[in-house]
Protein backbone atom coordinates (compact mmCIF):
# COMPACT_ATOMS: atom_id res chain seq x y z
CA UNK A 1 0.00 0.00 0.00
CA UNK A 2 1.44 3.39 -1.01
CA UNK A 3 2.07 6.10 1.47
CA UNK A 4 1.07 8.97 -0.83
CA UNK A 5 3.09 12.05 -1.66
CA UNK A 6 5.22 13.61 1.05
CA UNK A 7 3.81 16.90 2.31
CA UNK A 8 5.79 20.08 1.81
CA UNK A 9 7.09 21.56 5.06
CA UNK A 10 8.60 24.83 6.23
CA UNK A 11 10.74 25.22 9.37
CA UNK A 12 10.43 28.68 10.97
CA UNK A 13 13.08 29.89 13.41
CA UNK A 14 12.91 32.88 15.76
CA UNK A 15 16.44 33.78 16.88
CA UNK A 16 17.65 34.98 20.28
CA UNK A 17 20.92 34.77 22.22
CA UNK A 18 19.71 34.04 25.74
CA UNK A 19 16.60 31.90 25.35
CA UNK A 20 17.70 29.89 22.31
CA UNK A 21 15.85 29.23 19.06
CA UNK A 22 12.07 29.05 18.93
CA UNK A 23 10.92 26.55 16.31
CA UNK A 24 7.66 25.82 14.47
CA UNK A 25 7.30 23.51 11.45
CA UNK A 26 4.22 23.84 9.21
CA UNK A 27 3.14 21.64 6.33
CA UNK A 28 1.42 22.86 3.18
CA UNK A 29 -2.02 22.50 4.81
CA UNK A 30 -0.77 24.89 7.54
CA UNK A 31 -0.86 22.11 10.12
CA UNK A 32 1.75 22.37 12.87
CA UNK A 33 3.84 19.18 12.49
CA UNK A 34 6.52 20.12 15.02
CA UNK A 35 6.65 22.62 17.86
CA UNK A 36 6.40 25.10 19.18
CA UNK A 37 9.71 24.25 20.81
CA UNK A 38 12.82 26.02 22.06
CA UNK A 39 16.18 24.54 21.12
CA UNK A 40 19.86 25.31 21.53
CA UNK A 41 21.86 26.05 18.40
CA UNK A 42 23.82 22.83 18.93
CA UNK A 43 20.56 20.83 18.66
CA UNK A 44 19.46 22.43 15.38
CA UNK A 45 21.32 20.10 12.97
CA UNK A 46 19.62 17.03 14.44
CA UNK A 47 16.19 18.66 14.14
CA UNK A 48 16.78 19.59 10.51
CA UNK A 49 17.87 16.05 9.69
CA UNK A 50 14.80 14.60 11.44
CA UNK A 51 12.20 16.95 9.97
CA UNK A 52 13.77 17.38 6.50
CA UNK A 53 11.95 20.66 5.76
CA UNK A 54 11.69 21.96 2.20
CA UNK A 55 12.63 25.47 3.30
CA UNK A 56 14.08 27.04 6.46
CA UNK A 57 12.75 30.54 7.19
CA UNK A 58 14.93 32.43 9.66
CA UNK A 59 14.01 35.61 11.54
CA UNK A 60 17.48 37.14 11.23
CA UNK A 61 19.76 38.68 8.65
CA UNK A 62 22.22 36.14 7.19
CA UNK A 63 25.24 38.48 7.44
CA UNK A 64 26.29 42.05 8.15
CA UNK A 65 25.36 44.65 5.55
CA UNK A 66 27.84 45.55 2.85
CA UNK A 67 28.12 49.22 3.80
CA UNK A 68 26.63 51.89 6.03
CA UNK A 69 24.31 51.53 9.01
CA UNK A 70 21.47 49.72 7.26
CA UNK A 71 20.72 47.57 4.21
CA UNK A 72 18.36 48.28 1.29
CA UNK A 73 16.02 45.73 2.93
CA UNK A 74 15.46 47.99 5.94
CA UNK A 75 15.13 51.16 3.88
CA UNK A 76 12.57 49.58 1.55
CA UNK A 77 10.49 48.24 4.43
CA UNK A 78 10.58 51.59 6.25
CA UNK A 79 9.34 53.26 3.06
CA UNK A 80 6.29 50.98 3.37
CA UNK A 81 5.76 52.09 6.98
CA UNK A 82 7.12 48.83 8.42
CA UNK A 83 9.60 49.41 11.23
CA UNK A 84 12.60 47.07 11.32
CA UNK A 85 15.84 47.02 13.28
CA UNK A 86 18.66 47.94 10.84
CA UNK A 87 21.50 45.59 9.99
CA UNK A 88 24.73 47.60 9.64
CA UNK A 89 28.05 46.82 8.02
CA UNK A 90 30.43 45.08 10.41
CA UNK A 91 32.34 48.27 11.26
CA UNK A 92 29.13 49.90 12.53
CA UNK A 93 27.97 46.93 14.63
CA UNK A 94 27.47 47.57 18.35
CA UNK A 95 26.49 45.39 21.31
CA UNK A 96 22.80 45.84 20.50
CA UNK A 97 23.41 44.10 17.16
CA UNK A 98 25.20 41.04 18.59
CA UNK A 99 22.09 38.85 18.59
CA UNK A 100 22.40 38.87 14.79
CA UNK A 101 25.58 36.80 15.04
CA UNK A 102 23.46 33.95 16.40
CA UNK A 103 21.32 34.31 13.28
CA UNK A 104 24.44 34.17 11.12
CA UNK A 105 25.31 30.87 12.82
CA UNK A 106 21.81 29.52 12.11
CA UNK A 107 22.20 30.30 8.40
CA UNK A 108 25.61 28.59 8.43
CA UNK A 109 24.13 25.44 9.99
CA UNK A 110 21.41 25.46 7.32
CA UNK A 111 23.96 25.95 4.54
CA UNK A 112 26.18 23.16 5.82
CA UNK A 113 23.17 20.81 5.73
CA UNK A 114 22.29 21.63 2.11
CA UNK A 115 20.05 24.68 2.49
CA UNK A 116 21.82 27.54 0.63
CA UNK A 117 20.67 31.12 1.09
CA UNK A 118 18.03 32.27 -1.40
CA UNK A 119 19.21 35.51 -2.97
CA UNK A 120 17.03 36.07 -6.05
CA UNK A 121 14.73 34.54 -8.62
CA UNK A 122 12.03 31.90 -8.31
CA UNK A 123 11.54 29.83 -5.18
CA UNK A 124 13.12 26.42 -4.89
CA UNK A 125 13.07 23.65 -2.32
CA UNK A 126 15.85 23.02 0.18
CA UNK A 127 17.01 26.58 0.70
CA UNK A 128 17.12 29.06 3.57
CA UNK A 129 15.34 32.43 3.44
CA UNK A 130 15.43 35.56 5.55
CA UNK A 131 12.03 36.37 7.03
CA UNK A 132 10.74 39.12 9.34
CA UNK A 133 7.58 38.11 11.27
CA UNK A 134 6.40 41.68 11.89
CA UNK A 135 6.55 42.46 8.16
CA UNK A 136 4.88 39.14 7.33
CA UNK A 137 2.02 39.96 9.71
CA UNK A 138 1.57 43.44 8.23
CA UNK A 139 1.42 42.28 4.61
CA UNK A 140 -0.87 39.35 5.43
CA UNK A 141 -3.28 41.63 7.31
CA UNK A 142 -2.86 44.54 4.91
CA UNK A 143 -2.33 47.12 7.67
CA UNK A 144 -0.23 48.02 10.68
CA UNK A 145 -1.44 46.92 14.10
CA UNK A 146 -3.66 49.34 16.08
CA UNK A 147 -1.78 51.51 18.55
CA UNK A 148 -1.53 49.93 22.01
CA UNK A 149 -2.45 46.41 20.93
CA UNK A 150 -0.13 43.71 22.27
CA UNK A 151 2.05 42.03 19.65
CA UNK A 152 0.97 38.60 20.86
CA UNK A 153 -2.72 39.33 20.29
CA UNK A 154 -2.16 40.95 16.89
CA UNK A 155 0.14 38.29 15.47
CA UNK A 156 -1.92 35.40 16.80
CA UNK A 157 -4.99 36.82 15.08
CA UNK A 158 -3.11 37.18 11.78
CA UNK A 159 -1.99 33.55 11.96
CA UNK A 160 -5.43 32.24 12.88
CA UNK A 161 -7.04 34.23 10.08
CA UNK A 162 -4.54 32.63 7.68
CA UNK A 163 -5.53 29.17 8.96
CA UNK A 164 -2.76 28.33 11.45
CA UNK A 165 -3.88 26.85 14.79
CA UNK A 166 -2.18 28.70 17.65
CA UNK A 167 -3.57 27.02 20.76
CA UNK A 168 -0.14 25.67 21.78
CA UNK A 169 1.74 28.89 21.08
CA UNK A 170 2.26 30.54 24.46
CA UNK A 171 4.66 33.36 23.59
CA UNK A 172 5.21 35.98 20.93
CA UNK A 173 8.40 34.13 20.01
CA UNK A 174 6.36 31.01 19.20
CA UNK A 175 4.09 33.11 17.00
CA UNK A 176 7.08 34.69 15.27
CA UNK A 177 8.49 31.25 14.46
CA UNK A 178 5.08 30.29 13.03
CA UNK A 179 4.92 33.48 10.94
CA UNK A 180 8.37 32.67 9.57
CA UNK A 181 7.22 29.13 8.75
CA UNK A 182 4.08 30.48 7.05
CA UNK A 183 6.26 32.82 5.00
CA UNK A 184 8.25 29.77 3.93
CA UNK A 185 5.09 27.94 2.81
CA UNK A 186 4.04 30.95 0.72
CA UNK A 187 7.56 31.08 -0.70
CA UNK A 188 7.39 27.44 -1.79
CA UNK A 189 4.00 28.00 -3.45
CA UNK A 190 5.38 30.97 -5.42
CA UNK A 191 3.09 33.43 -3.64
CA UNK A 192 5.80 35.79 -2.42
CA UNK A 193 7.84 38.89 -3.17
CA UNK A 194 11.16 40.19 -1.90
CA UNK A 195 12.78 43.41 -0.76
CA UNK A 196 16.51 44.03 -0.89
CA UNK A 197 19.13 43.48 -3.57
CA UNK A 198 20.43 40.12 -4.87
CA UNK A 199 24.08 41.16 -4.51
CA UNK A 200 23.62 41.69 -0.75
CA UNK A 201 20.50 39.99 0.66
CA UNK A 202 16.77 39.70 0.06
CA UNK A 203 13.96 39.30 2.60
CA UNK A 204 10.90 37.25 1.65
CA UNK A 205 7.39 38.64 2.15
CA UNK A 206 4.33 36.32 1.98
CA UNK A 207 2.51 38.42 -0.61
CA UNK A 208 2.56 38.22 -4.39
CA UNK A 209 3.01 41.92 -5.05
CA UNK A 210 4.36 44.69 -2.86
CA UNK A 211 2.11 47.79 -2.65
CA UNK A 212 3.39 51.13 -3.92
CA UNK A 213 2.05 53.10 -0.93
CA UNK A 214 2.76 52.94 2.80
CA UNK A 215 0.68 50.64 4.98
CA UNK A 216 -1.86 52.50 7.12
CA UNK A 217 -2.52 51.77 10.76
CA UNK A 218 -5.73 49.90 11.53
CA UNK A 219 -7.84 52.13 13.79
CA UNK A 220 -11.22 50.44 13.42
CA UNK A 221 -10.89 47.00 14.96
CA UNK A 222 -10.22 45.19 18.19
CA UNK A 223 -8.86 41.67 18.19
CA UNK A 224 -10.09 38.71 20.16
CA UNK A 225 -7.58 36.06 21.22
CA UNK A 226 -9.77 33.30 19.77
CA UNK A 227 -12.09 34.78 17.20
CA UNK A 228 -9.90 37.02 15.07
CA UNK A 229 -10.73 40.54 13.93
CA UNK A 230 -14.00 42.27 14.75
CA UNK A 231 -15.16 45.61 13.38
CA UNK A 232 -16.53 46.96 16.67
CA UNK A 233 -15.65 50.14 18.57
CA UNK A 234 -12.67 49.93 20.89
CA UNK A 235 -13.35 50.59 24.59
CA UNK A 236 -12.10 53.85 26.04
CA UNK A 237 -8.71 53.58 27.75
CA UNK A 238 -10.15 54.66 31.10
CA UNK A 239 -12.89 52.01 31.00
CA UNK A 240 -10.79 48.87 30.78
CA UNK A 241 -7.19 47.68 31.21
CA UNK A 242 -5.11 47.72 28.03
CA UNK A 243 -1.80 46.44 26.76
CA UNK A 244 1.33 47.97 28.25
CA UNK A 245 2.72 50.56 25.83
CA UNK A 246 6.20 49.01 25.79
CA UNK A 247 4.93 45.99 23.83
CA UNK A 248 5.65 43.39 26.54
CA UNK A 249 2.12 41.99 26.22
CA UNK A 250 1.12 42.53 29.87
CA UNK A 251 -2.06 44.37 30.81
CA UNK A 252 -1.85 47.79 32.46
CA UNK A 253 -4.37 50.30 33.80
CA UNK A 254 -2.17 53.19 32.70
CA UNK A 255 -0.09 53.52 29.56
CA UNK A 256 2.77 51.50 31.12
CA UNK A 257 3.48 49.12 33.93
CA UNK A 258 5.80 50.68 36.53
CA UNK A 259 9.27 51.10 35.03
CA UNK A 260 8.29 49.97 31.54
CA UNK A 261 8.20 53.53 30.18
CA UNK A 262 11.95 53.83 30.85
CA UNK A 263 12.58 50.49 29.12
CA UNK A 264 10.55 51.62 26.10
CA UNK A 265 12.40 54.94 25.90
CA UNK A 266 15.79 53.21 26.15
CA UNK A 267 14.88 50.81 23.36
CA UNK A 268 13.71 53.63 21.08
CA UNK A 269 16.90 55.60 21.73
CA UNK A 270 18.98 52.55 20.85
CA UNK A 271 17.07 52.14 17.60
CA UNK A 272 17.53 55.83 16.77
CA UNK A 273 21.28 55.49 17.29
CA UNK A 274 21.19 52.52 14.92
CA UNK A 275 19.49 54.66 12.25
CA UNK A 276 15.76 54.02 12.69
CA UNK A 277 13.59 56.92 11.54
CA UNK A 278 10.32 55.27 12.67
CA UNK A 279 11.75 54.96 16.19
CA UNK A 280 12.42 58.71 16.16
CA UNK A 281 8.85 59.34 15.03
CA UNK A 282 7.52 57.14 17.84
CA UNK A 283 9.66 58.94 20.43
CA UNK A 284 8.26 62.25 19.24
CA UNK A 285 4.67 60.93 19.23
CA UNK A 286 5.06 59.88 22.86
CA UNK A 287 6.25 63.35 23.82
CA UNK A 288 9.80 62.33 24.78
CA UNK A 289 11.41 65.13 22.81
CA UNK A 290 14.49 65.82 24.93
CA UNK A 291 17.43 63.70 23.86
CA UNK A 292 20.57 63.60 26.06
CA UNK A 293 23.68 65.15 24.55
CA UNK A 294 25.53 61.83 24.69
CA UNK A 295 22.91 60.16 22.51
CA UNK A 296 23.02 63.01 19.99
CA UNK A 297 26.80 63.04 19.91
CA UNK A 298 26.98 59.30 19.37
CA UNK A 299 24.36 59.42 16.62
CA UNK A 300 25.86 62.42 14.80
CA UNK A 301 29.49 61.72 15.55
CA UNK A 302 30.18 65.34 16.54
CA UNK A 303 30.24 67.01 19.98
CA UNK A 304 27.36 69.34 20.73
CA UNK A 305 25.93 70.84 23.89
CA UNK A 306 22.75 69.39 25.43
CA UNK A 307 19.63 71.08 24.07
CA UNK A 308 15.94 70.33 23.51
CA UNK A 309 15.79 68.56 20.16
CA UNK A 310 13.01 66.83 18.28
CA UNK A 311 13.97 63.20 17.66
CA UNK A 312 12.62 63.62 14.15
CA UNK A 313 15.03 66.53 13.66
CA UNK A 314 17.82 64.35 15.06
CA UNK A 315 17.04 61.69 12.46
CA UNK A 316 17.01 64.33 9.70
CA UNK A 317 20.41 65.59 10.85
CA UNK A 318 21.76 62.06 10.78
CA UNK A 319 20.39 61.50 7.29
CA UNK A 320 21.95 64.74 6.07
CA UNK A 321 25.27 63.75 7.61
CA UNK A 322 25.33 60.39 5.81
CA UNK A 323 24.19 61.72 2.42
Amino acid sequence: MGTGPKSVTSLGIDVAIARGLDIVVLDDTLRVVFGPATLRLVDLPDLIRRTEPDVIAIDSPPAWGLSGKSRPIERQLQALGINIFPTPAAEFARDLHRWMETGFDVFKVAGDLGYPLHTAGASFARCAIEAFPHASAVVLRGSLAPVGLAKYVWRRSVLETAGVACSEMRTTDHLDAALAALTGIRFLSGDFSVVGTPDEAVLVLPIGRIPVTRYARDHEVVIGRRSGLHAVPQPARDQAPHACGCGCGARARRRYLPGHDAKHRSRLLAEIRAGSGPAADELQRLGWVRIPAAAIEEALGVPITEMPLSPLKLYELKAAKTD
